[in-house]
Order: C-alpha cells, then sequence, then structure tokens
C-alpha cells in the first residue's frame, strides 16, 4: 500500500534560509524537499486535512507517490518495526546511502551502524487506540 503525500510550495525567504513548507504544519511526520516544493508525509488525518485547504496543496496520486518514493535515497516503507512505530535512525539511513553509492558494508561498518541508530532522524508513532 502507498504512502498518502501531501505537496506544497516551499518558503526561501532569505537567502541563508534552508527553506520550510509555506504553511505550518502542526504535527508529526517527514518533511522533504525537492526545488520550490516540500513533500509531507503525516501522521495525523485533522493536520492533513488542514492542510489540504490551501489551494496550492494536493495530494500525490499513486503514481507519483510511487515514482517520489523510488526516488529517496532510503524506502519509507521499510522503516515500521513490530511494535507499529516507523522511524529512520542515523545508522540504517548511512547504510543505505553508503549501498547506493555501491560501498559495501564491513564488520566495522555494522558496529557504527549500530552505534549511529541511537539516533532517531524523524519518527512517528502508531497512536494507541482507546
Amino acid at each position: 500500500m502507498s504512502q498518502v503525500w501531501l505537496e506544497m510550495p516551499a518558503d526561501y525567504e532569505t537567502p541563508a534560509s534552508l527553506g520550510r513548507p509555506k504553511y505550518p504544519i502542526n504535527g508529526s511526520g517527514l518533511v522533504i524537499y525537492r526545488g520550490s516544493k516540500a513533500y509531507a508525509l503525516l501522521t495525523e488525518v485533522s493536520v492533513h486535512n488542514e492542510l489540504l485547504e490551501h489551494s496550492d496543496v494536493r495530494l500525490l496520486n499513486q503514481d507519483e507517490v510511487r515514482q517520489f518514493e523510488n526516488h529517496l535515497p532510503f524506502p519509507v516503507t521499510d522503516f515500521q518495526s513490530a511494535n507499529g512505530t516507523r522511524e529512520l535512525r542515523l545508522g540504517d539511513l548511512l547504510h543505505l546511502l553508503t549501498k547506493r553509492a555501491g560501498i559495501s558494508e564491513c564488520g566495522a561498518c555494522r558496529q557504527r551502524r549500530r552505534i549511529l541508530n541511537r539516533v532517531v532522524i524523524w519518527g512517528w508513532w502508531k497512536q494507541s487506540e482507546a
């Protein structure tokens, strides 16, 4: 099953700015910047719906999602653990990037990966059902 991604303008107010989504995202999720666009994968439906009220925010269709995710340096769907959390850890990201660059993993790399995996780059958690 594919993810639900939103596309919106990115706001670059100053030359030194790294950019941000044009509209505030009041929730958790993942935001990726490509040129003048920001792409958001959100966890909360209310935030999702709030952003869709803006005329320049749109949902990506399934073909666009597939194409977008295929060009990411890491597979978003691979980061789901057994307890329902989704997260990307620093060691796993570096592993995926070096693997894409054609560098194979050695024993020292595996040890470094385990240590660096203490750092969560982004994550979200399944809401508990009350």
